[in-house]
């Protein structure tokens, strides 16, 4: 009996000192709010809302304003379990470098976009939402730059757009660490967990705290082994806040759906033929210190979808979240000579 309590309270004091280490520095922080301020909110089909932040909110499509080129849009696509907040420290940078405007979503259930329990969060839903949202916005041939599950959002867009004999409506197309090749995942226990048949258990079961500590374990090894640490926990734990806020958190299991979608090889085919087949422009920028989408990506996508004139550029020392972790230099690649002033 002394024994089994004896280790019980072991458990709870290694529980306790797990907790003191990752906890929750706040929860939505000022910088979140500012962020929130200067955004609004689109009205999907289905009813829903989908935030958005546009460095020009007023600018009509032909008529931008002296310090911009007209012709330059920057569409920001994030990944998961993130939202449009990871751009936040260089939307106002961006702007100013490539002199465009620049327009960052929240896809339905994360950041600040609505989060309905019941909703189906597949591809072909997110893509959709995002092409109504730029069709309602009078955004085209916009230079889109996608990270993470964003790059599977862009490309199921990009496939429904042909399939429905339109063209790109995209000028350049750049894809920053995300796994598009599938079989080259460096899958976390996490997102393992998520692809089994226990994912919708394993969020419902495990204590809110709990999860939320096993997450940041998660995102913290996906970030570069020299990064900060002092920034890795505090952008992992903001990230973290925007996916708890309105109880996102509680359909993590749903949201990660886009993990089954890319395991499906007749999905990875049709897809990898849209991407051989598009007649704009396209980029890959990497970093090499990613551990769940690691630098080989670049290369299997490059031979299977055969992208034979795709730039790849590869950003050494630089994890999953590169512009997190070094926005100078994600900037640098992800605008290039097409966008770079």
């Amino acid at each position: 009996m002394f024994l089994k309590l004896s280790i019980f309270v072991v458990f709870l004091a290694v529980l306790l000192s797990l907790y003191i280490h990752y906890a929750p520095l706040s929860s939505i922080s000022r910088s979140h709010v500012n962020w929130y301020q200067r955004g609004s909110y689109y009205r999907l089909p289905s009813g829903h809302d989908m935030f958005y932040v546009d460095s020009h909110p007023n600018t009509r499509p032909g008529h931008s304003p002296v310090d911009i080129n007209k012709d330059d849009v920057v569409l920001l696509i994030h990944g998961f379990p993130s939202s449009s907040y990871d751009y936040s420290t260089l939307f106002t940078a961006l702007q100013k470098r490539c002199k465009c405007r620049v327009v960052a979503v929240d896809h339905l259930g994360f950041g600040f976009s609505s989060k309905p329990p019941s909703y189906n969060y597949t591809m072909p839903n997110l893509s959709s939402n995002l092409l109504s949202f730029l069709k309602s916005k009078g955004l085209e041939n916009v230079h889109a730059i996608s990270h993470d599950m964003g790059d599977t959002v862009l490309t199921e867009a990009l496939s429904r757009l042909e399939e429905q004999g339109k063209t790109s409506g995209f000028k350049t197309v750049t894809f920053t660490n995300g796994g598009m090749v599938f079989s080259e995942i460096g899958l976390r226990l996490g997102q393992r967990i998520l692809l089994s048949g226990y994912g919708e258990m394993f969020v419902e079961k495990v204590p809110d705290v709990f999860l939320r500590l096993f997450t940041l374990k998660q995102l913290y090894s996906i970030w570069s082994k020299g990064s900060d640490e002092g920034r890795m926990k505090l952008e992992s734990n903001e990230m973290l806040d925007l996916l708890e806020y309105n109880d996102g958190n509680k359909i993590i299991h749903k949201l990660s759906y886009y993990l089954k979608e890319r395991s499906r090889e007749e999905n990875e085919r049709r897809w990898f033929a849209t991407l051989s087949r598009l007649k704009v422009p396209i980029k890959l920028c990497w970093g090499d210190g990613d551990a769940v989408a690691p630098v080989k990506i670049t290369t299997e996508l490059v031979k299977r979808a055969r992208l034979r004139d795709a730039k790849v550029e590869i950003m050494e020392g630089i994890g999953h979240f590169g512009m997190l972790e070094d926005a100078e230099r994600w900037m640098d690649c992800v605008l290039g000579e097409e966008l770079l002033v």
